[in-house]
């Protein structure tokens, strides 16, 4: 670990720092405190910091291609300094696994691993990812072997010695855990979400968003030790071309999908599988994207809270849903997304209390709502909350101002945010 955050470190020392700027208006490597983007309202930590990365511009001396050759080769020099080296004499302890150069490289070179371009090249290669899954056994096999030597022979090194090899050995840990965490288990998961065991025909388009989807899944995981009787996430993306939309529906009707696809589009409160289909973005507002906007929406809630459950039943969800699979191979302009996990401090534990929420109303009809500043369209306001609002009552009653709008069974207090931010839109 130690190594991984000094190069991390180094590589900060280089970037640009920016306040309150677009990311997308930012030379990269870059951090933008209390970063701006053009129809979302930030709340939290969300909004104090963005990084904008190198990602595939990353200069390397090697590229993509070579990368598992690189760490390979890297792995078998630092091996030839092992422990019966430094127990037969032939080298000295501090030459022990090579020096700590040749692990910060290694720590690198699995860094840029999981940069889109690299990670992207990596997935679509099995000879590559064979490869490295090869080496990740080795290198698992190798550790355990030398931690089996040093308890052993511990009493033969001296202290600050034993401190050099236990930390170059942690390092060694930090990298292997990296490669297989990080980047192979990732490659299996993406491929179960999109229900693929090969990536022939399988488009760069569709991996993004399975990728998008599946970093939303493993911060869920993480974060399920804080909340876990509801989760929620929610994918949007705005297709590149417009016409590729009604060949999707064609393809949708040929396979028997379009009725299904119908249902889930109708005006609702957001449940597991709903899906928001938005116009034209009609904002004015230099740069904004245009095309077709898509949500894909997933829930799922246990009033037990099995640890695991809620990931489990959402990565379900996702691989089986033929119709996200028909939309996820087209590019898209902008790809957004929202995760939520809680424990319910307000509501019941339901799949419509689980976050998102979104501005659906009681007796709406029709996704068409005219705002002044957007114009008509089938706009669509979704949101997370962690937190409790305080006055939720006052601003309900105030309102609904006597006639219901909140569904009854819709009794978390997040429901409050998507509408005040319409109401303000029709003012």
């Amino acid at each position: 670990m130690f190594y991984l955050l000094r190069h991390i470190i180094n590589c900060l020392s280089s970037w640009h720092v920016y306040l309150g700027r677009e990311i997308g208006q930012v030379q990269a490597p870059s951090i933008i405190f209390f970063p701006l983007t053009a129809s979302v309202f930030f709340c939290g930590l969300a909004g104090i910091l963005a990084v904008k990365g190198s990602g595939s511009k990353a200069k390397r001396k090697s590229g993509p291609d070579d990368a598992g050759e690189d760490i390979t080769q890297r792995f078998e020099d630092c091996i030839k300094s092992d422990m019966q080296s430094i127990l037969s004499g032939r080298l000295p302890p501090d030459a022990y696994l090579g020096g700590d150069t040749g692990l910060a490289q290694m720590a690198k070179d699995i860094s840029l691993l999981k940069a889109d371009s690299p990670f992207q090249t990596l997935f679509f290669d099995p000879r590559q990812s064979s490869q490295l899954f090869i080496l990740s056994g080795k290198m698992k096999t190798f550790l355990a072997e030398e931690e089996k030597i040093l308890e052993d022979r511990a009493g033969g090194f001296s202290t600050a010695h034993m401190e050099l090899i236990n930390a170059r050995l942690i390092a060694l840990k930090d990298i292997t855990w990296g490669l297989e965490k990080d980047i192979l288990e990732n490659i299996i998961k993406i491929k179960d979400l999109a229900g693929i065991d090969r990536v022939d025909g399988f488009s760069p388009a569709a991996m993004e968003k399975y990728r998008e989807i599946n970093s939303l899944l493993n911060s869920l995981d993480r974060l399920e030790v804080r909340g876990r009787d509801s989760a929620g996430i929610q994918l949007s993306f705005i297709l590149k071309d417009g016409q590729w939309y009604s060949k999707i529906l064609n393809s949708l009707k040929q396979q028997g999908l379009y009725d299904r696809f119908l249902e889930r589009t109708r005006p609702s409160d957001l449940v597991n599988g709903s899906i928001s289909v938005s116009d034209e973005n009609r904002s004015h507002e230099k740069g904004s994207a245009k095309g077709r906007a898509i949500s894909f929406t997933y829930k799922t809630s246990s009033v037990i809270g099995e640890l695991g459950l809620n990931i489990r039943n959402l990565r379900e969800a996702v691989s089986a849903d033929s119709i996200f699979r028909e939309f996820a191979r087209q590019a898209a302009a902008v790809v957004t997304s929202l995760a939520h996990t809680r424990w319910a401090s307000v509501g019941s534990i339901t799949e419509e209390n689980c976050h998102p929420v979104n501005n659906f109303t009681e007796g709406e009809n029709s996704k068409i709502k005219t705002y002044p500043r957007y114009g008509t369209g089938a706009w669509s306001i979704n949101c997370v909350l962690n937190g409790d609002i305080d006055n939720y009552d006052t601003l309900r009653l105030a309102l609904e101002a006597g006639h219901d709008l909140i569904a009854p069974e819709l009794t978390t207090d997040t429901k409050i945010i998507p509408l005040q931010i319409e109401k303000n839109l029709f003012d």
